[in-house]
């Protein structure tokens, strides 16, 4: 189930655990936060691993 997409990131449920995507780079760790902070599933806690995936593509 897609939680959440855009131009540079997908964010899905497969298996009741949550993938992040990224389809283009550079999106800002700032936005991903808030967009984390209005999906309850979503339990964000590798902030350093969350910002090296955003800075490339997958």
């Amino acid at each position: 189930m897609i939680l959440f997409n855009n131009d540079f990131i997908v964010l899905e449920e497969i298996a009741s655990r949550v993938r992040l995507f990224v389809l283009k780079e550079n999106f800002q760790m700032k936005e991903f936060t808030a967009i984390c902070d209005n999906i309850p599933r979503i339990k964000l806690t590798q902030f350093a691993a969350v910002k090296n995936a955003l800075e490339l593509p997958s």
